[in-house]
């Protein structure tokens, strides 16, 4: 399988087997390697750009440039916030709470921006921690795009005691 690099606004790195080209550039000149399973960018200007993984066929596999995400008790609820720093056709977020960090329950749906080249900032608020006897909760987020495609983020604990 290849990969694709889609700089926003700017332009596509494909991948082959061991290379990455820039089409953006018109010339298809290598930019960088990927001999180790990771992707080396040797670009005087990466330091200004953001890139998106995406596939072959220009489909991008991680729509979402998730930067933050975390989750704070307060008093009987818990508020969860989150940024993105970019979004392609993202549908929504799926907010999923669980007890042990491993069986998961989906909670709400909060709708994304869809494309959406701008930060984003979204919240949510767990008012249904009612009676739950556990030290800790965790949450995650379930990104899903138009397609149906989806992503799960890291999990944040938020202590309970």
């Amino acid at each position: 399988m290849s990969y694709t690099w889609l700089r926003i606004g700017k332009g596509i790195l494909h991948a082959g087997d061991s290379m990455w080209t820039d089409a953006s550039a018109g010339s298809g000149a290598p930019c960088c390697s990927n001999s180790s399973g990771t992707v080396t960018v040797s670009d005087p200007d990466a330091g200004v750009r953001d890139w998106i993984l995406a596939s072959d066929t220009n489909e991008i596999l991680l729509p979402v440039q998730l930067t933050s995400f975390s989750g704070l008790r307060d008093r009987f609820d818990v508020i969860l916030q989150w940024r993105t720093a970019s979004e392609l056709n993202n549908a929504y977020f799926e907010v999923q709470r669980s007890q042990d960090g491993i069986d998961f329950i989906p909670l709400s749906h909060v709708a994304g921006h869809g494309t959406f080249f701008e930060p984003a900032d979204y919240y949510y608020r767990d008012k249904s921690i009612g009676l739950i006897k556990s030290p800790f909760l965790y949450y995650r987020l379930k990104q899903v795009d138009y397609g149906g495609d989806f992503i799960y983020s890291i999990h944040q604990a938020v202590l309970m005691e």
